[in-house]
């Protein structure tokens, strides 16, 4: 049998169990039209894309034909359980009928049911059953991954359980970090030109609210400061330099991932490059650090990403410290170029405040032009290794 004789042996097969289960719910009235539906299936060529799928008959009485007065109970039990088996078909494929679709199809069953006092005493029940037996089949469940990777689109738009920071029309969520002027604005595009402006970035307005932040409009303003405290936390962000420009991701305000133009380096990498973890400052020198392990930084002007896995330091009932914070991974441009690296304390140009199991993340603004959009958080989870 070839490759793909197996497979789809095999998908017919994960089909029937779904069937037998709800042979004790219909009864004898739909045993037989399960008995037939289930050996259809078994000869069945299966349907390689969604179009096919949609296309496949059904034997016996049409989805159509509810609405007809010769359409006796045990066709509607056929025909019902013909679509269900259909419906686990999809399920085992991962092809799903669109919402509306499956509206519409319970919407019709049920006013035949109506029409014809079928919601009554025990027939009532087993319908009940047969469609809280379907609901699992409709779910489509988002998937677990956290496995410290990426998996194509970014995160947040995969995996449940994330929180934006940015509301996509304002600074709300958001403040300086002191009482200067806070130039941080949003906008829908942000502009970056080659040959006229290579070491500027220029808000563009649109029709539409926008759900960028850029440090005003000379590139140089005050840190900006979220309003909310992380403690153990994944963060996903995006941002975008321009030439020469600079930046940071102070995870609790204090724990900076450099953000730089380390396009084209032809010198081996620092903690000052982009995605380093920054030194820290001790008698007026820089202690410490670590480099990203490879420089995977993109032009000016390209949005690029960050997808931190952080730990918060831990403290004892007193108040002290008894582990330092961790940044578990940090995944630059889909790459991990940080893994399990220690900082014993605030690194370089942090805020003014003491380490605590709960504090603020701060973006740095005042080190020249630099833009942030979909910024993420979710609590961390254990990260499993593959």
């Amino acid at each position: 049998m070839s490759v793909i004789g197996r497979t789809n042996a095999k998908r017919a097969s994960g089909v029937e169990a779904p069937l037998a289960q709800l042979a004790s719910i219909t009864g004898s009235e739909g045993r037989p039209a399960l008995n037939a539906c289930s050996s259809s299936l078994k000869g069945l060529a299966l349907p390689r894309t969604l179009n096919d799928f949609l296309d496949l008959p059904l034997e016996g009485p049409s989805v159509h034909s509810f609405g007809s007065s010769s359409f006796g109970r045990g066709g509607l039990a056929r025909c019902a359980l013909q679509f269900l088996a259909f419906v686990c078909v999809g399920y085992v494929l991962r092809v799903h009928l669109c919402v509306i679709s499956k509206i519409q199809v319970y919407r019709t069953f049920l006013a035949y049911c109506f029409s014809h006092r079928l919601l009554e005493g025990i027939f009532l029940r087993k319908l009940v059953w047969i469609l809280v037996a379907l609901l699992p089949l409709f779910s489509q469940k988002r998937p677990e991954l956290n496995d410290g990777e990426m998996h194509g689109d970014a995160p947040y738009l995969l995996e449940d359980g994330w929180q934006p920071l940015l509301n996509g029309t304002d600074l709300s969520g958001w403040h300086g970090d002191s009482q200067a002027k806070n130039d941080w604005l949003t906008t829908t595009g942000v502009m970056w030109d080659r040959l006229l402006g290579p070491t500027r970035l220029r808000a563009v307005p649109g029709p539409t609210a926008g759900g960028s932040m850029l440090n005003g409009p000379q590139g140089r303003t005050v840190n900006i400061v979220s309003d909310t405290k992380q403690g153990d936390v994944e963060l996903y962000l995006e941002f975008m330099v321009a030439k020469g420009s600079n930046s940071g991701v102070y995870l609790q305000g204090l724990y900076e991932v450099q953000v730089f133009d380390s396009w084209g380096a032809d010198k081996p990498v620092t903690s000052s490059d982009c995605g380093g973890i920054y030194h820290r400052w001790i008698h007026e020198k820089g202690v410490g650090g670590s480099a990203p392990s490879t420089n995977m930084a993109r032009r000016p002007g390209e949005w690029q990403s960050f997808y931190i896995l952080f730990r918060a330091p831990r403290f004892d009932a007193s108040g002290r410290k008894t582990e330092n914070a961790k940044f578990i991974q940090v995944i630059h441009n889909g790459i991990t170029v940080q893994r399990n690296v220690e900082v014993d304390g605030p690194t370089r140009s942090g805020m003014n405040h003491p380490e605590a199991a709960q504090n603020p993340l701060m973006l740095q603004g005042d080190h020249g032009p630099v833009a942030y959009k979909n910024i993420y958080i979710r609590p961390l989870r254990p990260v499993i290794e593959r």
